[in-house]
């Protein structure tokens, strides 16, 4: 074996290794990145994403922050299964009735060292390791009553071994508020979005169309949930939804969509300035029913005290 053969088995295990998340994530260039759901989320098979508000709202669509409740800051943390889990940082405020921004930060990888082989050795040909992040600015700003608009950029960061890639994408959303138990979001996601590594073409991340749907039932006790989306040229998206309150400070979800199954409860817990609120998710994969992943999550919510 040639000495740079090591080099070539390294790129090829990488590109093993992407088409291997992008497969469980959906099958799309840049799935890594472009798969995040909040445990909220997860428990619903993704649905309500373009549509609820909370700290983790600017990764699916901006304008989504515009129905925040002052200051929520919530910590996300994914098992994926083989090895690999993401973790999720947010931080959300509402500035002025108009105005509200955003910040996230999303990380996954392997979490150990990767073993390469070409062929049935009991020694790998090489051991490398994989992450990647995200770091996401978004604000959402209300042209009219019922109408919020929004606008993200995405820094997105993958590091395999000693080799670091970099790119930038943004996103554009709206949602309405079509009456007081509809409420219906649109987002465009990843224009421009891609990600360049050295020694490899650059990796264009297709663009997203999604338009999801909420309705109220059950004097508002029970909320389902419709998303499409869709990739031009590629494919289309569906997934259907439901979240109970089975007590006002208890919640059920399941869903289902894009060939993965999602189950989910919440617990809410006040404190002297707010809410802290307490998420689990158990999700499948489209490959298979019993890849399981595991979601756990803590958001804080901070409602000032009215000045008497």
């Amino acid at each position: 074996m040639s000495d740079a053969s090591p080099r070539h088995s390294r790129w090829f295990f990488l590109l093993l290794l992407v088409s291997t998340a992008s497969a469980q994530d959906g099958g799309l260039p840049g799935s890594v990145f472009r798969s995040f759901t909040s445990t909220a989320e997860a428990g619903r098979a993704g649905t309500g994403a373009l549509v609820e508000s909370g700290p983790f709202a600017g990764l699916s669509n901006p304008a989504a922050l515009g129905n925040l409740q002052e200051f929520q800051l919530g910590a996300d943390l994914a098992f994926r299964g083989f090895g690999r889990s993401a973790r999720t940082l947010a931080a959300a405020r509402s500035l002025t009735p108009k105005l509200a921004l955003g910040f996230a930060w999303f990380s996954a990888g392997n979490g150990n060292d990767l073993e390469a082989r070409i062929g049935p050795s009991p020694r790998p040909d090489d051991i490398f390791s994989d992450s990647q992040n995200l770091f996401d600015v978004a604000a959402a700003f209300r042209p009219a009553r019922a109408v919020h608009t929004g606008l993200g950029v995405k820094l997105y960061q993958q590091r395999v071994d000693r080799s670091s890639g970099l790119g930038i994408g943004f996103d554009l959303g709206g949602v309405w508020d079509a009456g007081p138990w509809t409420r219906l979001g649109l987002s465009l996601r990843d224009l421009g979005g891609g990600l360049s590594l050295p020694g490899l073409p650059r990796d264009k991340f297709p663009m997203r169309w999604g338009l999801g749907a909420r309705q109220l039932l059950l004097k508002q006790r029970l909320a389902s949930f419709l998303d499409l989306g869709l990739v031009p040229r590629q494919e289309v998206r569906w997934g259907l939804g439901a979240e109970f309150q089975a007590r006002p400070s208890a919640s059920l979800r399941a869903g289902y969509g894009e060939g993965r199954l999602g189950l989910g409860a919440a617990a809410r817990i006040r404190h002297r300035s707010g809410f802290i609120r307490l998420d689990y998710a158990l999700s499948s994969s489209p490959i298979s029913f019993w890849a399981l992943s595991h979601r756990i999550c803590v958001s804080i919510q901070w409602i000032p005290r009215k000045k008497p």
